[in-house]
């Protein structure tokens, strides 16, 4: 897991020639982690985040009244490879290209106050010499108070593009390209995203000559890209935690052998957490197994869905139910695991 990962990457990293300067930007955001309730999305997981994604902007503009965070501070994190696949299965298909760097594992600490989401990021990148967790230096907001944020009169024409996508993803970007107000929907998601230098990175200005503009270099992109992980997968994992009938928790033990064993290695222990899972009900459960359905189908028929924002709330509905029974071939079980 990434916020594990991230400790003993410091730890190692203080023998290294640069060891003070990676201790500098990364010891103050992991002991905000630490403090953190944790959430680690699976496979599976980031495949009902897709959906959710391309589900109508204006969808999830209006499910921004009922998202909130389980806990004061939380950490979301989630594998990029895993959100790859995902989004291909979808009709997206962003393949990597051999010889650039890749983003193996992506994850946001996120805190909610007077009407916005504030943020910072962690990314585990892949290098020819090996790996490396950095934090972006970008710290971002999201705003979630009612209301639009845009300027009516820079609403932007819709236009038909060769984006090459297929099945779900090219109905969403079809979407765009021909309906006004979906576009602006989506405009408006971004217009309430914004950021800033990360304060831990503008601590480092005047101890390094010459970083101050390398880091500005680097703040458009990073901003970016912490949009893409809120969007993609943090935000629609806020709005299915906040499903009342998508979601259920159960707790988990702290593991006393694992953390044995760990302790005596010298590495960081594992806490207790919560698995955050597809929630069905008896009855419901019961009709299908009744008609020979078997666990692994109904709960992984969940993955495909989208969610309805009503008066008391957002809910989640999958295709299965409403056509009487899932796929032959339905995905595993979705889960989150919380800390």
């Amino acid at each position: 897991m990434l916020f594990v990962d991230a400790e003993e990457s410091l730890k190692s990293m203080e023998r290294q020639p640069m060891g003070d300067f990676y201790s500098s930007v990364m010891s103050g955001v992991l002991s905000r982690i630490g403090k953190a309730s944790a959430y680690v999305l699976d496979q599976n997981a980031t495949a009902m985040c897709a959906n959710v994604f391309f589900s109508r902007p204006s969808s999830i503009l209006n499910a921004l009244g009922f998202v909130r965070l389980p806990m004061e501070t939380v950490w979301i994190e989630y594998s990029n490879i895993a959100t790859r696949e995902a989004f291909a299965k979808l009709g997206n298909d962003n393949k990597w290209a051999e010889g650039s760097v890749l983003i193996e594992r992506s994850g946001l600490l996120l805190t909610q106050k007077d009407g916005a989401i504030d943020m910072e990021a962690l990314a585990q990148f892949r290098k020819d010499d090996g790996r490396i967790i950095e934090l972006l230096t970008a710290k971002c907001r999201f705003d979630t108070t009612p209301g639009i944020k845009s300027d009516p009169t820079e609403r932007r024409t819709p236009m038909k593009t060769d984006h090459g996508a297929t099945g779900q993803a090219k109905k969403y970007y079809d979407l765009l390209a021909r309906d006004e107000n979906e576009l602006a929907a989506k405009d408006e998601l971004r217009r309430r995203f914004s950021g800033s230098l990360h304060a831990d990175w503008v601590a480092l200005v005047s101890m390094i000559p010459g970083i101050e503009s390398q880091l500005r270099t680097t703040l458009s992109g990073h901003i970016s890209d912490i949009f893409n992980m809120f969007s993609t997968q943090v935000l629609p994992s806020l709005i299915l935690m906040n499903c009342r009938n998508a979601v259920e928790q159960e707790f988990v033990p702290a593991p006393a052998k694992l953390n044995k064993a760990r302790r005596a290695k010298g590495r960081p222990e594992i806490g207790p957490y919560h698995i955050v899972k597809l929630k069905l009900r008896p009855k419901v459960r019961r009709m299908y197994e009744q008609n020979g359905y078997s666990g692994v189908q109904i709960s992984g028929g969940l993955v495909v869905g989208h969610f309805k924002v009503r008066r008391t709330g957002v809910y989640w509905w999958s295709g299965h139910l409403r056509r009487g029974g899932p796929a032959s071939n339905a995905p595993r079980t979705v889960h989150m695991v919380t800390r």
